[in-house]
């Protein structure tokens, strides 16, 4: 799913080929799995916050996992149905870590976008975080 020999080297390249080779036999591990989604969600949260003495910006293998989080949090086949409880409730983790984690443009873009497309009551708990992330 994350080869790093299926990824471009080029920023802004396109995910919508792994997305459809992989998003059906993830969801159904997300539905049959209990923990599959969240230890999923955790490996790549983990990878897109670790620390790195590169230039994160230019890192496609981080952008490739910022891609593959935010499809899962926003794609509807992701978010809509039996493993939408799964999915939503891991938000606030991916946020949380995001920002705790000395934030990169990677996870920094990410936790933006997902406060944003939450609900009213999930932007009104994390927006102050975010404006402040953003103004710091």
């Amino acid at each position: 799913m994350l080869d790093s020999s299926l990824i471009s080297n080029s920023i802004g390249s396109s995910m919508n080929g792994a997305f459809v080779i992989w998003g059906n036999l993830l969801r159904r591990l997300t539905n049959h799995q209990k923990r599959f989604c969240k230890t999923l969600t955790e490996q790549m949260v983990q990878i897109i916050t670790r620390p790195s003495h590169l230039d994160v910006k230019l890192d496609t293998f981080r952008e490739a996992i910022y891609e593959w989080l935010l499809h899962i949090f926003s794609a509807k086949e992701w978010i809509a149905g039996a493993i939408s409880y799964r999915v939503l409730d891991l938000r606030a983790f991916v946020v949380s870590e995001c920002i705790e984690s000395s934030p990169n443009c990677w996870s920094g873009a990410l936790a933006q976008k997902l406060v944003k497309s939450g609900d009213a009551e999930f932007r009104e708990q994390w927006l102050p975080v975010i404006d402040e992330l953003l103004e710091g």
